[in-house]
């Protein structure tokens, strides 16, 4: 795996191979655009990317790999979010 490996996480969690999206905010243009947060919902950032898998209030929770060096499911900020984006991410897959 690269060193930023938060997009290979989500590639290989998601079943998509694609060396393209080990970069982040390559996953902005995967699938099509959600416009808005939402479960199963892919979250993109210039840096970093996840996937929502649940609310916490009026806050998500994001999967994402490389979140402190593993792979972490918890509330997290949206805020600076480049992309949301629909990949039929219904199966995600290891951790």
């Amino acid at each position: 795996r690269p060193s930023a490996w938060c997009g290979w996480w989500l590639g290989h969690a998601l079943g998509n191979p694609d060396r393209k999206l080990w970069i982040a905010r390559n996953w902005a243009k995967v699938g099509s655009n959600a416009g808005q947060p939402g479960i199963g919902v892919v979250v993109v950032w210039r840096h970093h990317v996840g996937i929502i898998t649940g609310r916490a209030g009026s806050q998500w929770v994001i999967k994402s790999g490389n979140d402190g060096h593993t792979v972490r499911e918890r509330v997290r900020s949206i805020s600076g979010a480049i992309a949301f984006r629909n990949v039929g991410a219904g199966n995600l897959r290891g951790g």
